[in-house]
């Protein structure tokens, strides 16, 4: 998969979170699927990474301070590395997770829906003649 297919795959990923499939406010749960991901996606780049540039503390500080903790940083990172790719991987469950109750809530509204429209006409019967054969 190209850097573009995964680009434009994020883009359609993160569109369809963002909009919902009502398109009204996210649940709960959306906004967990979304940070969720967006967690994911931080953490696969900063595993690729020979030092995580968005990372505060490394741009802080002086020149020569800045330079040392890059320097330092990178001869750690083969240490680091390991950990970074557990954590995208935890993340990456965390989303599968946060589908599948998205998935359930669905099902569940459904459900509800469904329960409601079966319970609505005994409510609505004539009360003289339920019950009678």
């Amino acid at each position: 998969m190209s850097e573009t297919e995964r680009a434009r795959e994020a883009l359609e990923r993160e569109m369809y979170w963002l909009g919902g499939e009502d398109g009204g406010a996210a649940t709960k749960a959306q906004q967990a699927r979304v940070a969720a991901d967006r967690l994911l996606q931080r953490l696969r780049r900063d595993a690729a990474q020979a030092a995580p540039w968005g990372d505060p503390s490394l741009a802080s500080g002086s020149g020569t301070r800045r330079r040392f903790k890059i320097v330092l940083h990178r001869m750690l990172r083969p240490i680091t590395r390991r950990y970074d790719r557990l954590a995208a991987e935890l993340a990456s469950v965390q989303v599968t997770l946060a589908d599948c109750v998205l998935q359930l809530e669905a099902e569940t509204n459904r459900l509800r829906e469904e329960l409601a429209r079966l319970t609505e006409p005994a409510e609505t019967a004539p009360r003289g003649r339920r019950g009678r054969s």
